[in-house]
């Protein structure tokens, strides 16, 4: 989660490329994340749509993946 103040400065896009750089260290080929807030903002950033999932407290969710290069 990247505050609201925060917002639309990178931190978010620096943040989930560091994660991918992590998962492939780990020998890893995708990063998968699960939201309810910012759909568009993965796609815009190479991730891709995998499913609709309910959420424990009610509701759904979207669940997305992404290659590991």
């Amino acid at each position: 989660m990247i505050f609201e103040q925060y917002r639309h400065q990178g931190y978010g896009t620096k943040m989930l490329q560091e994660i991918a750089k992590k998962t492939k260290e780990l020998g890893y080929n995708k990063v998968y994340l699960w939201t309810d807030q910012a759909p568009e903002f993965y796609k815009k950033i190479g991730y891709t749509y995998l499913q609709q999932v309910e959420k424990n407290e009610g509701g759904y969710g979207e669940l997305f993946y992404k290659e590991v290069d």
